[in-house]
Formats: structure tokens, sequence, C-alpha cells
């Protein structure tokens, strides 16, 4: 035929009855033939496939004699893990096996590639000369150089599949084309790893310069892969130089997986190993536990405990854990239990203890609670009245009293709540109780400037009748409900000799106005004798919801905590915009008798093609000899913009103190994320109240390379006194953030 392009499928046999692996290889191609030295010569669309593994060629020369598979021109092969290598030429073994590439270009199965004058491929170990390997599939333009965003050349590149590491030799990293870094031997974890392995992890080298003090640091991350359920990372930094610090820092942070749950425990150690004539090793130190796990069907339990050995040495090393934003650290134990007597009864067992961490703080006065425990029994429903039961106990001590607080107090209390809910002319009618009784034991409470020890107990009823008519429009969709309740509590005031350790932090709003108890906890009960009245419109995306109380006695405890002075309570309302663009909020509480604002909260939220602007306005006014005066107005602002030029993005963020019309605090922020680089750039700067003292400046830059981890900068300018320069931190890299 003039043109021969039937598609030829031959199944060859080798005659090498000692090699099984070669027995069987389909060729396909436009053309097969033999040449003069007895050779296999395949021409035009040529594929060889054995079992998942294919070359494809424009020319394969098959030496049958050395079981040699030659490839004169560009090629293309396909192992089973599905990689793909690339070169101008080469040569394979019969089983594939065996190779030599010129000019290699390898597609990981992950994205990476790996480009290099040569390679050997023996096995799962392939070689490569002059290598360069990147994760990167985006192109920069330099001249008339086109190259990735980042990566990393080897004098030799031994990628080994089999352990899936990458070994280089004189690797040198380059950003942009520029190099940044040469290390002379190199181990990374090969981007086909998906299970774990021990080794050393990247290190991290820190320089600070203080004056005309340099000291310098070193970290050498460990990662140990104990089992498939159980890992261990240990971080041991060493402070050197300068003599401005010659400690010793290791950090153990140990995750393991349970039947049930899940273990975790982060230790950090301060040492002083090169110390002359110190008297101990161990300068400061840290623990964090934290333990879930359930116990069976019905229980489960969970146990956490922060502990330092300094009130402030995880504020000075690690700045940016959640724990230093707190006033105490907490240990605690929670045993939960579900059905455990009855069907849908719950249980719960706490014990917990504090350790003061912040400054002016006394730790004789903060308190441990052992145990706290509450059971509520099932709800049952009688004649269409829904019975609720709970009992609570607990022991709470201090080592030293307070002017509020007492030294010991532990509190038997059992509440019985009922609501009968029926409908009548058109109207939704509950009918709600609660009898709180109570018993205390209590130890070393001060009433007037005395100490008071000994038993108080306490029977509280409560009851209200709540109504609710709600009428619709259908017309304009517009439902309006009126509400009115009728509230009527005991008379009995909340005595001096309990110390309140429940109910604290009590504000008036509409969440619990019309609440039969609107106090947070028990140890306080509300005593108040009320009428509730109010209304609510919802029409979509419009909602709003006013309230008010009518008091009938004045003097009740909460009223009076609260600041609530007339019969007539502060007007409380809400009021929501809600669209899939736009969000607006609004909650106020109008002192009715002065006619102000006492409090105030505006938020909106604009999404936009420009990303999502946020407002957030808050005002509080003081009360000073009952005549409401300006407290604290603030403004918070902040945009997030959307991803422009595919991978970049800013935020900005301020706050506005608008009683001094100044700002608090503001930063800016840009990020870029790619398939295989990321790069954060963070400014902040923030304001002391005294605006002699020098503002803090802090940058924060970081790199992020897929595969490799993220490496951070950060620079704190409070005063030249208290100047850091900046420090390097390597952090672990999250994948999942790269397009």
């Amino acid at each position: 035929m003039k043109y021969f392009k039937l598609i030829i499928y031959i199944l060859i046999l080798f005659s090498f009855t000692s090699s099984q692996y070669a027995k069987e290889l389909l060729i396909y191609a436009d053309n097969i033939d033999y040449d003069s030295n007895k050779n296999l010569v395949a021409k035009g669309k040529v594929k060889l496939i054995s079992k998942n593994e294919i070359i494809t060629s424009e020319l394969v020369i098959i030496n049958e004699l050395e079981k040699k598979i030659i490839l004169p021109k560009e090629f293309r092969f396909k192992d089973s893990d599905d990689n793909y290598y690339y070169g101008t030429s080469g040569e394979f073994s019969s089983d594939f096996e065996n190779g030599k590439i010129t000019d290699i270009k390898m597609l990981l199965n992950d994205g990476s590639r790996i480009v290099g004058k040569e390679a050997y491929k023996t096995g799962k170990i392939d070689l490569i000369n002059k290598g360069v390997i990147t994760p990167c599939d985006s192109k920069i333009h330099i001249k008339d150089f086109l190259c990735p965003i980042w990566q990393v050349e080897g004098e030799k590149i031994l990628h080994d599949r089999d352990n899936l590491f990458i070994h280089q030799k004189h690797a040198k990293m380059r950003i942009l084309n520029f190099p940044v870094f040469y290390l002379p031997y190199m181990v990374t974890p090969s981007p086909l790893r998906k299970e774990r392995k021990s080794g050393f992890l990247n290190p991290n080298i820190s320089f600070s310069f203080l004056d005309t003090k340099s000291s310098q640091s070193t970290s050498l991350p460990y990662y140990v892969a104990i089992d498939q359920d159980k890992e261990l990372l240990i971080t041991p930094t060493f402070n050197y130089g300068g003599g401005v610090d010659a400690s010793q820092k290791f950090v153990y942070e140990y995750d393991q997986i349970i039947s049930g749950g899940n273990l975790s425990v982060d230790v950090s150690t301060e040492t002083n190993f090169e110390n002359q004539d110190n008297e101990s090793w161990i300068r400061d130190s840290s623990l964090i536990l934290n333990l879930n796990q359930n116990f069976n069907e019905n229980f489960k339990y969970s146990f956490s405990s922060a502990l330092q050995t300094s009130p402030t040495y995880l504020r000075r090393t690690n700045q940016n854990s959640f724990l230093n934003r707190s006033n105490s650290l907490s240990t605690s134990f929670d045993l939960m239990g579900y059905d455990v007597i009855r069907n849908t009864d719950r249980f719960n067992f706490n014990i917990t203890g504090y350790q003061v961490v912040k400054d002016n703080e006394d730790n004789k006065t903060t308190p441990t609670s052992l145990p706290y425990v509450s059971y509520k029994f099932p709800n049952k429903n009688i004649n269409n009245i829904n019975y609720e039961n709970q009992i609570t106990f607990y022991n709470i001590f201090r080592d030293k009293a307070t002017s509020e607080h007492a030294q010991e107090q532990q509190k038997l209390h059992h509440n019985l709540k009922t609501d009968k809910e029926f409908y009548k002319s058109f109207a939704k009618i509950n009918f709600k109780t609660e009898l709180h009784s109570q018993v205390y034991n209590t130890e070393n409470k001060k009433i007037n400037s005395e100490d008071y020890s000994g038993t108080y107990s306490r029977i509280f009823p409560m009851s209200g009748l709540y109504f609710e008519t709600p009428i619709k429009h259908k017309k304009n969709n517009l439902l309006l409900t009126p509400k009115l309740s009728f509230i009527v509590n005991s008379s009995q005031s909340n005595s001096n000799k309990i110390s309140n350790e429940e109910s604290t932090n009590n504000t008036y709003t509409l969440a619990n106005s019309s609440s039969l108890n609107r106090y947070t906890g028990t140890d306080k009960l509300d005593n108040s004798k009320r009428m509730n009245y109010g209304f609510e419109v919802d029409k979509n995306p419009f909602k709003f919801e006013i309230n008010q109380s009518y008091e009938f006695d004045i003097d009740s405890d909460y009223s009076k905590d609260v600041g609530l002075k007339n019969y007539l309570s502060d007007l409380l309302t809400n009021f929501q915009y809600i669209t899939n663009n736009n969000e607006i909020k609004h909650d106020s509480r109008i002192n009715t008798d002065q006619g102000k604002i006492a409090y105030q909260q505006l938020s909106f939220i604009n999404k936009n093609i420009l990303g999502t602007s946020t407002i957030n306005y808050l005002e509080e006014k003081k009360e000073v000899n009952t005549i409401l005066e300006s407290g604290s107005e603030t403004l918070d602002l902040a945009f997030k913009s959307k991803e422009f030029m595919n991978y970049s993005s800013i935020n900005l963020n301020s706050t506005f103190d608008l009683l001094i019309d100044d700002p608090k605090s503001y930063s800016i922020g840009y990020q870029y994320f790619d398939e295989c680089f990321g790069l954060n750039v963070d400014f902040g700067r923030s304001f002391y109240e005294d605006r002699d003292l020098k503002p803090q400046d802090t940058l924060t830059i970081m790199f992020s390379f897929k595969n490799l981890g993220s490496y951070q900068s950060s620079n704190l300018a409070v005063s030249e006194a208290k100047k850091r320069a900046i420090k390097w931190e390597n952090t672990k890299v999250d994948n999942e953030r790269f397009k």
C-alpha cells in the first residue's frame, strides 16, 4: 500500500526463557521490520506496553540479544505509578526496570517536575545529573528565559521512589531565578510520599541584633513516625553568641489517635547547660496536655492541662499561642454521660483548677472547683406539661478569700422546670415555672469586714405566663408577632452570706429579657415581678424586634445589678437586614428616662466584586451621678479582597477610638498563593494609651514552599531599648493552601 497506516498488533514471545519478566511485550506501530543486525525496528506511532507501563516514540529499536530497547528519537515513558519520563533519546532494558535518558524531563503524579541533563533509572531509583526540581507549574519571564517561581538545583539528584526521599548534592535554591541559599547536601521527602517517615526536617537559623550585640539560634527539628497512630516532633533550639543569651530550648509535640478519641502532649523546656555554676539546668518549662476518649456508648471523658513554671513563660516564648490571651491556665477533667440511668438523661462531672498568668493577679485568690457535678433527669410530658429536673453540686475553694468571694463554698441545688403550652383564641400561651431548692455551706465569707462561716438554704419559686399572637399579611408576606408575658418570682433578696461563684458578667439583652431568671447562674436568683411586652416584625429580608419591661418592684436585685432604676426598663431593640451580598445588624439599649442610647452595636458586611468589607461600631455609655456620659466608642473597619491576578489578595484592618478621634491599631497585609509558592507580607501598628510612647510596629514576612515548608520573619519595634530585629522561624507546610 502507498500509505501504510494500518496499526499492526504483534505479540512477541522473546526467546529468553531465563528471563520471565521479558516474555510478554505488546508492540503497536505503523511499521515493524528487522535490520541487518536482526534488531527489531518499529516506526511510526510506536507504543510498547508491559503490564501497565508504556513507552511511546516515532522510532524504537529492540536488541533481542542484549535485551535492550533503544530510543534514538524523542520518547515518553509512563511507569506503573503514573509518573512520566520524557527524553530526546535513551535506552531501556526489555523489562523497563533499567534505563538511561538524555535531556530528562519528569512529571510526577502530584504535578512536580524534575529536569536534568541526563538520568539513570534503576528499579525505583532515579539518578539525575545537573538537575532541577520544582512543584511549580506557573512560569516567570526573565528576559528571554522562562523559569518557575522557585526551584532547587542539584549537581546530582537521587529520587528514591521506594523509600520516597529526594537526595541532592550541591543543592542551590532559586527564587525568580535568583539564588537564595546553598547546601552541600540536602534530603527532602519525595512529593510522592503519602505515608509519614521519621527524619530531620529543614533547620531553622535565626539572627537577632540588640544594639551592638548580636545573637544567633539554630533549631534542628526531628520528626518521629512512631506508628500509624502515633507521632512525635522534637525541636531543640540552641542560642549562642554575643553574650545576649546562652540557653537551650527543647520542644516535644506528641500526638496519638486512640480508640474513640485522641491524645496530644506538648512539652517545652528551657535549659542552661553551658552556664557555669548554675543551680539547676532547667530554667523554665511548660506542659500542655489534651485527652479525649469515649469510654463506651454512654460515657466519654476529657482531660486538659496547661501548666508552666513561670507565669510569663509561654507569653515570652510563644506570643502567638491562644493561651497567652487568657487570664489563667486551667487544668480540668470532664466526665460526660448519656442515657446513664434512663434514656435521654445527662450527667456531667467536672474538676477544674487554675494558674494565673497575667500581671497583678494573686494566685491565692484563684478558685479551684473540686468537683462540679450535674445530673439532668429525662424530660417527661404528663398531661401536656413538660417537666425538667436537674441536680447540681459544686465545691469551690481558694487559698485566700477576697472581698466578694468566700474561701470555700459548697452548693447542692435542685431545679424543677415545668412548661405547659396550649393555644386559645389564635394565641400561643405558655405557663412556665421553676422551683429552685438550694443548700450552701460557706466558710470565711466577708460580711461587714468580718468572716462569716455557716449554712444557708432557700426555696425559690418562679413563674411566668407568656402570650404570642402571630398576625400574617399574606399579600405583603409580612409577619407581625406581638409578645406579652407576666413574671412573678419570689421576693427573697439574694443573701450576702452566699459567695457569688456562678452569676457573673450579667447584662440586660433581648436574649434574656423574658427569662424567668435573668442571671447567668443560680448563685443569684432574679427576685423581680414584671411585665414584658414587645413585638417582632419579619418581612424578608428585614427583621425587627423591640421589647420593654415594666418592673413592679424597682428594687429587685437584678435591676440594681444591671442599672435599671425606674419602673419602666430600658428599651431593647434589634434590627436585621440580610441578603446574599449585604448584612446589617443593629442592637441597642435605650434609656427611656433620659432619652439616650446606653448601648448600641452596629455591624455591616458587604460582599462585592472587589471583596468583603466589614464595619463594626460599638458605643457604651457609663453612668455618673445618674447621668449617662460618654464611656467608650470604637469603630472597626476590615476589608478582605477577592483573589486578583489569579493568586493575590489583600486585607486591611483598623480600630479607631472615636472619643479621642485617634486610631488604636491598624494593619495591612498582602497574600500570594499559587500551586507551589506562597508569600504573606503583614504590617501592623498598635498604639499605647500614653501617646508619648512610641507605637508598636510589627512586620511579618512569610514564604511558603510546597513540600518544603514555611519560613517566617518578624520584627517587633517598640522602642530603641526593646528593639528586636528580624527573626526567621521555620513552620510546617500546609499543602492544602496551594492551588
